[in-house]
C-alpha cells in the first residue's frame, strides 16, 4: 500500500512540473533543508536573566541560502520564545531547555527543524554543583564537621 502511495506522489510531482502548475519546494520533494542553530552552542549554561542571542541559518539541499524563511523558536519549558533569524531574549526560566527552531518557506511549507539543549541556573556557582547561598556543611549543626579528603 505504501509503495502505491509513493508512486502516485511522484506521478503527481512529475505531472505538476511538466504542466508548469507550480514549483516543488524541497520539503514537498522529500528533501529537507539544512537548518542549523549557530548560536548559542549546544549544552551551554547561562544565569537567570542573561541576554541570550539565538541565530540560525537555513540552506537548501544544494547548499545555498534559502531567502524569505520564517523561523519560529520554542522552548519545551516556556513555549514560543520568538521569531526571526536573530533573536535576543533574557526571559528563559530556570531549568534545562530544549530549544527548537522551525523553518518555513514564504508559502508556509515546513523546511526543517533544529534543536539544542541549554541550561539556565540561579548563578554560576549553582551550575557547577556548589550552592551559592547556603552555609558550609556542618556550620550551625550539633554533629562534628568532618572533612573527607577523598571526596
Amino acid at each position: 500500500m505504501r509503495t502505491r502511495s509513493i508512486f502516485w506522489l511522484f506521478t503527481w510531482l512529475i505531472a505538476a512540473l511538466a504542466l508548469g502548475t507550480g514549483t516543488v519546494s524541497p520539503a514537498a520533494a522529500g528533501q529537507e533543508a539544512a537548518v542549523t542553530i549557530t548560536s548559542p552552542s549546544y549544552d551551554s549554561v547561562y544565569v537567570l536573566g542573561d541576554g541570550i542571542v539565538f541565530s540560525c541559518n537555513v540552506k537548501s539541499p544544494g547548499g545555498s541560502e534559502i531567502p524569505k524563511v520564517k523561523l519560529t523558536w520554542t522552548s519545551q519549558l516556556d513555549g514560543k520564545i520568538g521569531e526571526g533569524a536573530l533573536l535576543k531574549i533574557s526571559t528563559l526560566t530556570l531549568g534545562v531547555h530544549r530549544i527548537t527552531v522551525e523553518a518555513y518557506d514564504e508559502a508556509g511549507a515546513a523546511l526543517g527543524t533544529a534543536s539544542i539543549k541549554l541550561k539556565i541556573g540561579q548563578s554560576k556557582g549553582a551550575d557547577n554543583g556548589t550552592p551559592s547561598s547556603s552555609a558550609p556543611i556542618g556550620v550551625g549543626k550539633s554533629e562534628p564537621y568532618v572533612v573527607n579528603p577523598f571526596n
